[in-house]
């Protein structure tokens, strides 16, 4: 799983480097840092600590209707987290419903979202398909909000090294922030993220179980 998401991170990479030859094609590429806070939920009861991490994000549109964009990330635990790691990946294909500008748009999409927990040795992982809504409005020339919201209304199972854990439930993921554009192919990001992922009948108990991420970040990247 580590090589193909390797493999995917290099080709969409050499894809975006390819984008400027294309007329047609505009992309962009962002190195994010996500100052994170996770509460971990069963039942009643709750704990949160910092889980910051770094993410990889990509996307590429083609006539500016047909847009591809994919994300890795990983965080890192702290405090009673500290021996926890989190990884996600995101592949969405959207449509561009409207698109006056680059970056002024509104789109709707599918999707696949997945995610493992590596804890004192042992993996737990889930996934599912994602309904995305993705919008960005510009303004004052070189500055623009955005928003990205994902639906996840069927997580698969949480597994622990192939033992059902949890039953899956549903799922959703908001992004929404502030880009500039210092230089023509410079840009620049600051924004909040929260995630939210919910199982049933934790560990054999009628207990629910839900895994939240929460917190704001900065990028930075490119674009063609």
């Amino acid at each position: 799983m580590k090589l193909a998401l390797k493999l995917l991170a290099a080709g969409t990479l050499a894809l975006l480097l390819a984008a400027p030859a294309a007329a047609a094609v505009d992309a962009e590429i962002e190195l994010r840092y996500w100052a994170n806070d996770a509460t971990i939920e069963v039942g009643s009861e709750d704990r949160s600590a910092g889980m910051p991490g770094a993410g990889l994000r990509a996307e590429i549109a083609v006539f500016k209707k047909l847009a591809f964009a994919g994300e890795y990330s990983k965080l890192t635990g702290e405090d009673f987290l500290e021996d926890w790691e989190v990884t996600e990946t995101q592949l969405d294909v959207k449509w561009r419903i409207l698109s006056p500008t680059e970056n002024t748009f509104f789109a709707l999409g599918l999707g696949y979202q997945g995610f493992g927990f590596d804890v004192e040795g042992d993996s737990v992982s889930s996934n599912g398909y994602r309904v995305v809504a993705d919008g960005r409005f510009g303004f004052v020339g070189i500055l623009y909000v955005y928003g990205r919201l994902a639906y996840l209304p069927s997580l698969s199972d949480l597994d622990l090294d192939g033992e059902t854990v949890g039953e899956g439930d549903t799922g959703f993921d908001l992004d929404i922030g502030l880009g500039i554009e210092p230089l023509p192919i410079l840009s620049l990001w600051v924004g909040y993220r929260t995630q939210s992922f919910g199982y049933k009948n934790f560990d054999g108990s009628p207990q629910d179980f839900t895994f939240d991420n929460t917190g704001l970040y900065l990028g930075a990247g490119v674009h063609f």
